[in-house]
């Protein structure tokens, strides 16, 4: 998202054509309401978010949050402009998208759970776990390597 050409004021093209498709919905329809003069940028940015979607990866050091954050945000925002992802499509997407580090969770987790069972939060906290697990101890639980006895401790 971060390479869209800001406008003057700071938003995006992208973001200017989402507002106003959303104004045009109204209040109590579900999907926008497309006329000839809408239908070009809806059809332009729907193409443009889903081919997004499909492409987002994880950064190098991102946080699972973060990225799953990222990934329900765009779905949020289709479903607004009307094209609904099932949660088993964001599922799979966590799953494809994976670093390399937590590569082994995954397939335990498809190999041991029915994925098409699985939710989105299921599986965030299940990788969130993995990844705590493999932080290194803060330098304070490890001593850094040295012994701290006292001369009574070291003499018994």
């Amino acid at each position: 998202m971060g390479d869209d050409k800001k406008l003057i004021d700071g938003t995006s093209k992208e973001g200017v054509v989402i507002q106003r498709v959303i104004r045009e919905v109204g209040g109590g329809s579900s999907y926008p309401v497309l006329t000839k003069t809408n239908y070009s940028n809806w059809a332009l940015l729907m193409k443009n978010l889903r081919h997004k979607f499909d492409l987002a990866t994880f950064n190098d050091g991102e946080a699972i949050e973060d990225f799953v954050l990222h990934l329900n945000g765009m779905a949020t925002t289709l479903a607004t402009l009307g094209e609904k992802l099932e949660k088993s499509t964001i599922v799979n997407k966590i799953i494809r998208s994976v670093p390399k580090r937590l590569k082994h969770i995954v397939v335990v987790i498809t190999t041991l759970l029915d994925v098409s069972m699985l939710t989105v939060e299921g599986l965030t906290e299940r990788l969130q776990a993995a990844e705590d697990a493999d932080e290194e101890p803060t330098a304070s639980l490890q001593h850094e390597g040295k012994l701290y006895l006292t001369e009574e401790q070291w003499d018994t």
